[in-house]
């Protein structure tokens, strides 16, 4: 159920609430575990190892409820600034329990046991502000402060063992051993663009994303820059030049980073004597620089 009043053309406010369940996959609850062996050419004794992913059959369907209120202006020179805050829990949430176990040879196996845990509060205050003119200096820019929380996950199946997402802290999985689970989300995140478009209709655009604590990286706070250059050709065609990662930002190509890999962000995890404890997972590349040139054909013009 949503809402919008506008005291003025230029003023709008908006309030929303909704509420779902999601219930999970057969996959998940039915059918007899999967092992997956790991690459022989790891050499013992991670070769003795793998990952086993478990069924539970007792998975409830999560449930969730979500309220947003927001405000948009429309100033003179047509730009906009919007602020929205948005409040959501999550009930029964599916998470993919990560433990481990050491098994003969001495090596390490994954388990990955979809669970239900107590719940997940989400509060996410987002502001936006864009001005696009015809011509001219223009400016896009988005914020966004996350605070995600889990509670009930429950803890370590053995006495050495701890499992990741953990109770009480900011939500983050390590999608690096366990693909496909949650991973990190930064407390903070953000985009900054600032572009010039002629009266011919050329476009150039300089960018800015920022990634704050707590990224899917695991990696300490930074930025990656690009770079957007749009030009007509003719009435019915047009260039395009796209650069991602301008600067080429981490994407561990050194031989610093070959030979000690594992010096990302440390991961916060449950233990079974119901403590917390901290592990170094792999760094994650961020996308190396990659240049787009693209042509865009115009009928009906």
């Amino acid at each position: 159920f949503a809402v919008t009043f506008r005291p003025t053309g230029d003023v709008s406010y908006r309030a929303a609430v909704g509420s779902s369940a999601t219930f999970p996959f057969v996959g998940q609850v039915s059918g007899l575990a999967t092992y997956e062996q790991p690459a022989a050419s790891l050499g013992p004794p991670f070769a003795s190892g793998g990952t086993l992913t478990q069924k539970n059959p007792n998975l409830e369907p999560e449930v969730s409820t979500s309220y947003n209120v927001g405000a948009d202006k429309r100033f003179s020179n047509n730009s906009v600034l919007s602020i929205d805050l948005q409040d959501g829990v999550i009930h029964n949430v599916f998470e993919q329990l990560t433990s481990s176990a050491i098994i003969a040879g001495g090596g390490l196996e994954g388990i990955f046991t979809p669970i239900n845990v107590g719940r997940l509060r989400t509060e996410l205050a987002t502001v936006r502000y864009s001005y696009a003119p015809r011509a001219g200096l223009g400016v896009n820019a988005v914020v966004a402060a996350n605070r995600s929380i889990l509670d009930g996950v429950p803890l370590g199946v053995g006495p050495f063992v701890a499992n990741v997402p953990a109770n009480g802290v900011q939500i983050c999985g390590n999608g690096v051993a366990a693909p496909g689970i949650a991973t990190c989300l930064p407390y903070l995140k953000g985009y900054g663009q600032i572009n010039y478009t002629t009266r011919s209709g050329s476009f150039l655009g300089l960018g800015v994303e920022y990634e704050g604590k707590n990224n899917s990286y695991f990696q300490a706070p930074f930025a990656l820059v690009d770079f957007t250059f749009r030009r007509p050709v003719s009435r019915s065609v047009e260039m395009l030049v796209g650069v991602e990662n301008l600067l080429n930002t981490n994407v561990y190509s050194n031989a610093s980073y070959l030979a000690s890999p594992n010096a990302g962000t440390p991961l916060v995890a449950n233990t079974a004597a119901g403590g917390q404890t901290s592990f170094v997972p792999t760094l994650v590349s961020a996308p190396a620089r990659t240049v787009r040139v693209q042509v865009r054909l115009h009928t009906g013009r």
